[in-house]
């Protein structure tokens, strides 16, 4: 979801909701599907928080400009 609201800027507006919709379909597919996922490990929470920070800063940027 976050993905989807960086490149918010360079979607048409058109485009944007039904994406936004189809995210939050596979969203509730995938919630309910029974999949086993392993825990992250330390890697991976590392790329989670670079994600998170990275993401946070653009967005940030963006609502200050």
């Amino acid at each position: 979801m976050t993905a989807l609201i960086l490149i918010q800027p360079l979607v048409p507006a058109e485009a944007f909701l039904p994406m936004v919709n189809l995210m939050f379909a596979a969203l509730a597919v995938a919630h309910v599907a029974s999949v086993r996922v392993p825990s992250p490990n330390n890697a991976m929470y590392l790329a989670i928080t670079v994600f998170a920070v990275g993401a946070s800063a653009v967005l940030a940027q963006r609502g200050l400009s």
